[in-house]
């Protein structure tokens, strides 16, 4: 769901949310040990959960 939220918004609006805050790059949701998380792209990290 959270990839699919993503993806509408950088479709129709042209918003790339959310972003990095190590890195000011997009996310994209990823499941890490049992959690859902986004993570960096470039660095491949987990940035921060999803809620």
């Amino acid at each position: 769901m959270a990839e699919a939220v993503r993806s509408d918004l950088v479709s129709r609006l042209r918003i790339v949310r959310p972003l990095c805050p190590d890195h000011r790059t997009g996310t994209h949701p990823k499941a890490v040990s049992d959690r859902a998380v986004w993570s960096c792209t470039p660095e491949a990290h987990a940035s921060e959960p999803v809620c």
